[in-house]
Order: structure tokens, then sequence, then C-alpha cells
């Protein structure tokens, strides 16, 4: 159910150093900023994964990734039957949360997607 995925944690640290919006900057690494501001997303790539290869290659990711499915583990049940008295509709179990080290998740209503703040 939680996944890493470099290539998604990447795009998200490019699609917030390039997201303006009417209510504020998000909260971006000015070394990332100073990377992806004004670029298209292949044109800085592989900088920025350069910029987080140590913590990419470390076991912080495993280890919360880890940590965060076992807490899930243990509210899961409650949640989805909270949700269904709550919203009256059935949620579908299959999904993927990705974990990112961005301090902010992405958003998109065209393509939905799950991320959890890791860092």
């Amino acid at each position: 159910m939680f996944e890493f995925n470099k290539e998604k944690d990447l795009w998200n640290h490019w699609d917030k150093s390039n997201w303006n919006t009417s209510y504020g900057n998000f909260n971006v690494n000015p070394i990332t900023l100073e990377i992806c501001k004004g670029k298209e997303f292949e044109e800085c790539k592989d900088e920025l994964a350069e910029n987080f290869k140590r913590i990419y290659k470390s076991e912080l990711i495993v280890v919360q990734s880890k940590a965060v499915e076992k807490a899930w583990r243990g509210i899961e049940e409650k949640f989805f039957k909270r949700r269904y008295k709550l919203m009256k509709n059935k949620f579908s179990k299959d999904i993927t949360a990705y974990l990112t080290t961005s301090p902010v998740c992405p958003y998109d209503t065209k393509e939905p997607r799950d991320y959890i703040r890791k860092l």
C-alpha cells in the first residue's frame, strides 16, 4: 500500500518549485528551488536526483515506509468503518500511497494520487 517512487518524488519537488498559487508559495528548499525554478522537469531531473542521492541511498526511506505501514494497519479497519459511516459509500482499499520527501504533497484533480509526507 505504501511505496516510495524516486521519479514521483523528484517530480513532486519540481512541481512545488514551479507551482504558483494565489494563497502563497510552498516552503521549498532554496537549493531545490534553484535547481528547478523555471525549468522543465526533464531538464533538471538529473541534477535534482544528485541533490537527493544521500537520502535516497539511506535506509531512512525503508524504515519510514515500514513504520507508516505498521501504523496504518493498526487503524485501517476503524478508518474504513468510520469513513463509510460518514460518506455512505465504499472506498476501494486497492490504492497505493506514495511517500514523498517534499514538505508538500501533490494535488491534481485530473490524476488523483495519494501521497504521504515523509520528512
